[in-house]
């Protein structure tokens, strides 16, 4: 495997200055490149690699990941300006970003806001997405390797974990170095394979930072603490956040998400769906026909449920004849003829009698009035004085 290797233009492009890491495997050195004076990092295999038998293999991956970096512009990874091999030792230079590291961010100011973590956590994710399309994985992603870029405050993902992805002899000594609380627990055994889920465990972890200024616990501590002892997320924290955190602090590979687009999906997934599905199962449906069950005011008989029936106008009431209990079926009045007939059938001889009885009974009283005199009124029942004021003549 050969790499196209960029030559620099003279000995004296770049102007170093004292190395800024010094590892096994790697030196970063700050730079300026003099003709621009731009500010730049430039990182190399250590020196100390160079009497390894593998030295040749490990020089020709370290420049093939350069090249395979610099397929990868992205606004939210230093732009690589070139790599080289000189003096039998690969280079890379690319773009220093100035201002404070996330570490520095949070030491001096404190747990960040919710909405703020939420932002540098995405732009830094977006850049990984980029990194694993192109079937990279960064494998060092912690607070300390992450820039906010003073300018335009957005966090930039720096320091390529180059040496990562060398052979496993280089693993396994590199195994020493990782960032305990940001490493998964494959990096630390140099015979298990990385994935992409090895990314999505220090992006987890360094979204843990932002929202609680610390750290998780280191993976192999991790099984055997209490939730309660090392989780302090806030009590303001969106549930499905501190959820899709958890998720990506798995300790087995497995049960983490598979891609960081999955990731981000259980981060930003929102509860309300869940709710409206459950509605239904909190309220359950009365047995009764739907028309019954249904709010709409209209369907409901308003009058007799709200108020008591109201009389009707008496123009508009049926009331029925007084002298015929059955109104439906009145009597038939009895014809004038009738009435007529009856008259004409009336017995003379019972008038006649009447009459005598009459005048028998006028004579007699006459004839009483006359024997018997009373001397002084109310002597009698027949003589009462009557007191009547005098006739008017």
């Amino acid at each position: 495997m050969t790499a196209t290797v960029t030559q620099p233009q003279n000995d004296f492009k770049y102007s170093l200055d004292e190395p800024i890491g010094q590892g096994i495997f790697s030196t970063t050195y700050q730079a300026l490149e003099v003709t621009r004076e731009s500010p730049v990092i430039i990182k190399t295999l250590a020196a100390s690699l160079q009497d390894h038998e593998n030295y040749p293999q490990f020089t020709q991956q370290f420049l093939h990941l350069c090249d395979r970096l610099t397929d990868i512009p992205h606004a939210h990874l230093p732009k690589i300006w070139e790599y080289f091999e000189e003096d039998n030792a690969p280079y890379i230079v690319y773009e220093r970003i100035l201002g404070p590291t996330l570490a520095d961010q949070v030491k001096t100011q404190g747990r960040l806001a919710e909405k703020q973590a939420l932002t540098w956590i995405e732009q830094i994710a977006s850049a990984v997405i980029s990194l694993h399309r192109a079937g990279l994985k960064h494998l060092d992603i912690h607070p300390r390797n992450i820039v906010i870029r003073q300018d335009s405050r957005e966090a930039i993902l720096v320091d390529f974990g180059l040496t990562s992805e060398l052979t496993p002899e280089i693993r396994q000594t590199h195994a020493n170095l990782i960032a305990p609380g940001y490493a998964a627990i494959e990096q630390y055994d140099p015979r298990s394979e990385s994935s992409f889920a090895t990314d999505i465990y220090a992006l987890s972890a360094t979204l843990y930072f932002m929202l609680t200024g610390n750290a998780p616990p280191p993976v192999p501590l991790l099984g055997h603490i209490p939730a309660e002892k090392w989780q302090q997320f806030p009590e303001t924290i969106n549930p499905q956040i501190r959820k899709a955190i958890l998720e990506g602090l798995s300790i087995e590979a497995q049960d983490r998400p598979q891609s960081v687009i999955e990731w981000l999906e259980r981060l930003y997934t929102v509860q309300e769906p869940e709710v409206l599905e459950e509605a239904p199962q909190a309220s359950p449906a009365p047995d009764v026909p739907p028309a019954a069950a249904s709010p709409a005011p209209q369907s409901l008989p308003t009058p007799e449920i709200q108020q008591p029936p109201q009389p009707k106008p008496l123009d508009e009431l049926e009331i029925p004849p007084q002298n015929d209990p059955t109104p439906t079926a009145p009597q038939p009045q009895p014809k004038p003829t009738s009435r007529k007939a009856q008259k004409a059938r009336f017995p003379v001889g019972a008038l006649l009698m009447t009459s005598a009885i009459a005048a028998s009974a006028g004579a007699g009283f006459g004839l009483s009035l006359r024997l018997n005199r009373p001397d002084e009124p109310g002597s009698t029942f027949w003589h009462v004085e009557q007191s009547f004021p005098p006739r008017d003549r």
